[in-house]
């Protein structure tokens, strides 16, 4: 920057890192310039000229901050093309936290660079305007928990966590691309290879599938309002009468509840002492590895039989009492896939809260609760204790291993022959899954956030009809035909907007899991949720190799999140999502949710990896091994045993083997 006038990227990296183009995050490395894009950014004696030249759809506003494509300049003037509040001056010392610097005369200009960047970066990092909107702000940063330091910090969301779609531009929709460059682009033939590259380039027309699905999001958002739909106002009454039918049967099943109550705080004071124990071990092991005498005796008590064959048969009628769609407020936790793994549950406990720590917090476990674990009998046992001592605020959801043809093949019916004998084993089985029947199949919170299992299938149908769905509902009933719909809330899966092999893809497609399951594409889950009022849908079911546990796409419209550990020796990290009342700033200039309520921010919390961990500490062992054979080998250089001695420096031992020699020689003369 001293020589050429060019202001070094890093100096805007932190703002740059944070920019979010209509739903689209613009990641960049810290080694990357700002020329990837096609741009320029400078200073010169008249003040900071960003030339943004890039093939960028521009939002007309982000943050405080206006956007244009040409040429965005702050004269030392007070005369300002834009809404920034960066004001340009003589040429002064320009630094930001990162330490760089471009040389320039003049004080003032720094301080105002330095607050400008500042109130950039905030307003940034706050909620978009279509976050606004919707009402939901899905946070940039994620809490990470390192067992191996027990230490905690907060990372940011990168491009493999983040899916956005990433269409050339004259994409026809049908996967095709042109060639056509924009005519504002640079013509220079190696910018334009790199940004023909860049995951900045963005479409500067609308397809026709954008077009469709606009259309659709607005129909939606209509028919929800009730502006051409009579019908939602039945609709909403019948919710309404759902809700407090249940909360008459609740009040209603405490004297039940009472009898068993006790036993089941028992259960997960036990379970809370077991945690505190684990949190303490100094290293970390799978699951499968974690070996205890008697767990279930030490958690359920001498009689863990009847105890577990009662909690059964009370969270049963818990069940049967709640609705198919039961609600919870914020703040609350969501749970994704545990899968028997009940060692990850109660360090995820002691990281992040449990219920009985929590007393504000409503707890979501989104299904896949038992199968393939080492200690399935007993997860499942603390969730169905901390349903039936917390009746109001855990909320237990129903996932496709909620079935008995699945149990039966991935171990949830070995589990309890090996648990409890095969008489009693078979006897808990029956009825656990007379349990799992009754069992919701979705969890709506605040009005805005729905979580389900596996996903929204055609998204065809809507809230109401899930307040409909007759139970139990067993295997024959689940894979009728007619509840087709119902079997994809288990079992469909999201189209990730990123995904190399579905480029172009729009609407439904078929399943590589078979049978009747689907996957649903990006406009599926913007029209869903426009027709339901939604501003977030979050769902499990999917396990990614060395992944994060959680995965953001459909422009921040659908989370995955999986909280078992290294599932299946996959790598991968545990996750959760933390949901909680959002306030937005007075001068943001925003105002509240779209019901006139406050906003409701989405914060993944993430247990590190075990296999991580020993694959790092064993790269750094070896590292240390390395240096420290480096160092010996300097302070003590290999020496050849059969290279010559020079003369006047032999050595003693040589003496001694001459001296040896002369002997033998004289005895054999003798």
């Amino acid at each position: 920057g001293r020589q050429s006038g060019r202001l070094p990227w890093m100096v805007f990296r932190s703002v740059w890192d944070r920019c979010t183009c209509s739903g689209k995050t613009l990641e960049a490395n810290s080694t990357d310039c700002l020329d990837a894009a096609d741009g320029v950014l400078a200073v010169s004696d008249e003040g900071l000229n960003l030339e943004a030249t890039a093939t960028l759809p521009v939002p007309a506003k982000l943050g405080e901050l206006s956007w244009g494509l040409g040429v965005f300049t702050h004269k030392s003037e007070p005369e300002i093309k834009s809404k920034s509040e960066i004001i340009g001056g003589s040429s002064s010392e320009i630094s930001d936290e990162d330490g760089v610097t471009a040389t320039q005369s003049g004080m003032s200009f720094m301080v105002k660079i330095q607050q400008s960047l500042k109130n950039i970066r905030d307003s940034i990092i706050g909620p978009t305007l279509v976050e606004k909107d919707r009402g939901v702000h899905v946070e940039s940063e994620y809490d990470f928990y390192d067992i191996a330091t027990k230490t905690r910090c907060s990372l940011k969301l990168t491009e493999d966590v983040v899916h956005h779609r990433a269409f050339l531009l004259g994409d026809r929709g049908d996967g095709r691309r042109s060639s056509r460059r924009n005519s504002g682009a640079s013509s220079s033939s190696s910018s334009g290879g790199r940004a023909a590259s860049s995951k900045l380039q963005r479409r500067m027309t609308l397809s026709d599938h954008e077009l469709i699905t606009s259309w659709g999001v607005l129909v939606g958002k209509l028919l929800h309002r009730r502006v051409i739909d009579v019908r939602s106002l039945a609709d909403k009454t019948s919710i309404e009468r759902t809700r407090k039918q249940h909360q008459q049967d609740m009040s209603a099943s405490g004297r039940v509840l009472n009898s068993v109550q006790n036993r089941a705080r028992q259960v997960v004071t036990r379970a809370g002492a077991l945690s505190k124990e684990l949190s303490k071990a100094q290293v970390d092991i799978f699951d499968s590895e974690w070996l205890c005498d008697s767990l279930l005796a030490r958690i359920f008590g001498v009689e863990y039989v009847d105890t577990l064959m009662l909690l059964a048969m009370t969270a049963r009628k818990l069940f049967a009492m709640q609705p198919t769609l039961v609600e919870a407020a914020v703040p609350c936790r969501i749970f994704g896939d545990i899968h028997g793994q009940l060692r990850d549950l109660l360090l995820l406990f002691r990281i992040y809260g449990s219920p009985l720590e929590e007393v504000d917090l409503n707890f979501i476990f989104n299904g896949d609760f038992v199968d393939r674990g080492d200690h399935q009998v007993e997860t499942l046992g603390v969730l169905l204790a901390l349903k039936v001592l917390l009746p109001g605020r855990v909320w237990m959801i129903r996932g496709n291993h909620e079935d008995r043809g699945m149990n039966e093949k991935y171990g949830f019916r070995r589990a309890c022959d090996k648990g409890l004998g095969k008489d009693l084993g078979a006897k808990l089985y029956d009825l656990v899954h007379k349990a799992f029947d009754h069992l919701p199949v979705a969890c709506l919170v605040a009005n805005r956030v729905l979580v389900v299992h596996g996903g929204i299938g055609d998204g065809s149908w809507g809230l109401r009809d899930l307040l409909k769905i007759r139970r139990p509902l067993g295997e024959e009933q689940l894979h009728a035909p007619e509840n087709a719909w119902i079997y994809n809330i288990l079992w469909s899966d999201p189209i990730e907007d990123d995904d190399e092999l579905a480029t172009g893809i729009f609407g439904v497609h078929s399943s590589p899991r078979g049978h009747q399951t689907t996957q649903f594409a990006w406009d599926v889950t913007k029209t869903f949720c426009a027709k339901n009022g939604l501003s977030l849908i979050v769902r499990s079911h999917q396990s990614k190799i060395g992944s994060v546990g959680f995965d953001v796409m459909h422009e921040n419209m659908l989370i995955r999140v999986f909280s078992a550990r290294d599932y299946e020796g996959q790598g991968n990290d545990g996750a959760i999502l933390a949901l909680r009342p959002y306030e937005v700033p007075p001068e943001a200039g925003a105002s509240k949710g779209e019901d006139g309520k406050n906003m409701i921010s989405v914060r993944a919390q993430v247990f590190g990896s075990t296999q991580k961990a020993r694959a790092r500490r064993n790269s750094h062992q070896r590292q240390v091994s390395n240096s420290d054979q480096l160092e010996y080998e300097e302070l003590f250089p290999a020496v050849d045993p059969y290279a010559p001695i020079e003369s006047g420096r032999r050595s003693s031992r040589s003496k001694r083997s001459k001296s040896k020699e002369k002997v033998q020689v004289q005895r054999s003369k003798s």
